[in-house]
């Protein structure tokens, strides 16, 4: 989708100039161009300012079209996480969805101290991150 002329529309609306705009973004009027005429794509951070500027709120959607922007920053992460993978992932991810809230506090630093090893890729981990059997933590 063509964000551009969303944004253009977004800062005419709100009756500023594209100096204007620039102005309280912090970045030079002719970016704004580049970007309203679709030249330059923005980051999302900078559309989430550029939102704000204009008075609006932004509001993210998935594919699904629902509104990913009314869930918390770390809820987003899980869905976009979810949509990302593949089925046996999925599966995993169930899994421990529906396990969660039997572990107490040392099981959670366990898993997160097991997880950490993994991502730094240990001696005992084997490429892509994957614990070796037979290799425990020392954390």
């Amino acid at each position: 989708m063509a964000v551009a002329p969303h944004l253009r529309q977004l800062r005419k609306g709100s009756r500023l100039s594209q100096q204007d705009l620039a102005d309280r973004l912090g970045i030079v009027r002719s970016f704004v161009s580049l970007i309203e005429t679709g030249d330059r794509q923005p980051s999302l951070a900078l559309v989430e300012q550029w939102v704000e500027a204009c008075g609006g709120e932004l509001v993210v959607r998935g594919p699904g079209g629902d509104a990913l922007g009314e869930l918390e920053e770390d809820e987003r992460r899980l869905v976009e996480s979810y949509r990302g993978a593949n089925a046996e992932q999925r599966g995993l991810l169930a899994r421990i969805a529906e396990q969660v809230s039997l572990l107490d506090e040392r099981d959670i630093a366990h898993l997160l101290a097991t997880l950490d090893v993994a991502a730094r890729g240990s001696p005992g981990s084997a490429p892509g991150g994957e614990v070796r059997p037979g290799h425990r933590s020392s954390a």
